[in-house]
């Protein structure tokens, strides 16, 4: 992702929201200096990262800091990462980490194929969206 995708994903990241829930103003901004996605409402809470040079993870990461959608075992934590592998490819992402899980984080991950203790970081968990767009079925363009 370039910097200047930054805003376009961000759109796209509140066009999802708004097709799960139902708010008035778009619930996710961008913040620190445009790599971090941030929105918190009734419905979810999401903390991204995007490391658009070489990070610990890797190059062109988007970290899951923080995620909840509420109610819980609804499919749209499964939506939102099959939303992330659609657009890995427009937007250029590589990696997708989800960081520092809790027992209920860990086995969503597990069950999509991504690796524990990603990179040698303990309590990560990680897939290429390579794997991911495959998990999901979804063609290269």
């Amino acid at each position: 992702m370039k910097k200047e995708d930054i805003n376009l994903f961000c759109e796209d990241a509140n066009s999802f929201i708004h097709s799960h829930y139902r708010y008035k103003r778009d619930p996710i901004k961008i913040v620190n200096h445009g790599y971090v996605l941030t929105g918190r409402r009734t419905g979810f809470t999401l903390y991204l990262r995007w490391y658009p040079t070489e990070s610990c993870s890797g190059k062109n990461t988007l970290e899951v800091a923080q995620i909840s959608f509420y109610p819980n075992k609804k499919g749209k934590g499964t939506a939102f990462l099959k939303f992330i592998a659609n657009n890995s490819l427009k937007y250029d992402i590589k990696i997708v980490v989800i960081e520092s899980t809790n027992e209920n984080s860990a086995a969503f991950a597990k069950k999509f194929g991504f690796e524990k203790d990603f990179k040698g970081y303990k309590f990560n968990w990680g897939i290429s969206t390579k794997k991911l767009r495959k998990y999901f079925e979804i063609e290269a363009a």
